[in-house]
């Protein structure tokens, strides 16, 4: 028979017969091919023809931790805003008590809600997508709800999202302190991710309308990461100030934690990737590269907070540098 990876698994029918498994009938409906024509294929045709229910398989499986990681840092960070009265990248340090409240402006406030329930609402729309992209199968009246939260909910809560996350980070009482790399260096970080986000989701949408269903998945499970990416590095800010409990890690717990998160990230990426037979595409290959641009850039930032040693910054939790 086809290897696990390959799209249409002939399975034994009735009297010996050669028939089409169910994932290939699934992909065949969406290519606009009838039973009768696709039975029997050639060995070589079923090699050929992609598994797309397979594929989405594999990217919701592979993606669901990193899904269910950040929307509890998401979530986390909520209820900081609401029960603690301020919102901060690493919401661990209001638990721990070892920080107090920043100030922010109302611009800053609204802007971040925006960005956090539009946040919550592209969650929920591609855990939907995903979700009825399995069922197609045994109910097509699934498709139009598929195309509706693709169509309108998906691209709104985008809209939404994006540029809000970007005028919250300006409108922080933090930003202005920046220095003027710093402020070019959180920029490009902030500008690159939506870029790549928003270039894989057009791009999915695009291919969907030519029916390329297998790109179309691949476009979107690049996509979804990319989106998933800021509530990663969070999620590692987290798990870094967890480690000194007693000492707020600043600058030093936000490179470091998105450092580990971003390496985390691409190697569950190229892990998929290979997983679904994409590695070799130029479309994995480019968004590796982003992947390790950011690597890099949290890099830098990890180690350039280690040789400052800033008194403040984080690198006191390491060693006594205050004295």
């Amino acid at each position: 028979g086809a290897s696990s990876s390959s799209v249409a698994e002939p399975c034994p029918g009735f009297l010996g017969q050669r028939q089409i498994s169910l994932f290939a009938m699934a992909d065949l409906k969406e290519l606009g091919v009838s039973a009768e024509e696709a039975v029997p294929p050639t060995e070589e045709e079923l090699t050929k023809l992609p598994s797309n229910r397979r594929l989405t398989e594999i990217y919701f499986s592979m993606t669901l931790p990193i899904m269910f990681l950040s929307v509890a840092t998401l979530m986390l960070a909520t209820g900081v805003r609401i029960f603690a009265g301020t919102w901060d990248w690493n919401p661990a340090t209001y638990f721990l008590q070892i920080t107090e409240a920043d100030p922010m402006s109302i611009k800053f406030d609204v802007a971040l809600w925006i960005h956090v329930i539009s946040g919550f609402m592209w969650v929920l729309a591609v855990c939907a997508q995903m979700t009825t992209a399995m069922l197609f199968a045994k109910w097509e009246k699934l498709r139009p709800v598929h195309r509706f939260v693709g169509t309108f909910v998906g691209p709104t809560s985008l809209a939404l999202m994006l540029p809000m996350g970007v005028l919250a980070s300006i409108f922080s009482d933090r930003f202005p302190k920046y220095t003027v790399t710093s402020k070019i260096a959180f920029l490009a970080t902030i500008v690159v991710n939506g870029l790549q986000i928003i270039v894989n989701i057009a791009m999915g949408i695009r291919s969907a309308r030519q029916q390329d269903y297998s790109t179309h998945k691949e476009f979107m499970f690049w996509g979804l990461l990319s989106s998933l990416q800021p509530g990663a590095d969070r999620f590692g800010m987290c798990v870094v100030q967890l480690m000194f409990p007693s000492c707020a890690v600043k600058k030093l717990g936000t490179f470091s934690g998105s450092f580990i998160s971003v390496v985390c990230l691409t190697l569950l990426a190229t892990a998929t990737s290979k997983r679904a037979g994409k590695l070799h595409t130029s479309i994995s290959k480019w968004n590796i590269a982003v992947f390790i641009f950011f690597c890099v850039m949290f890099g830098a930032g990890t180690v350039l907070s280690i040789v400052k040693r800033e008194p403040g910054e984080g690198m006191n939790c390491l060693v006594d540098i205050d004295g």
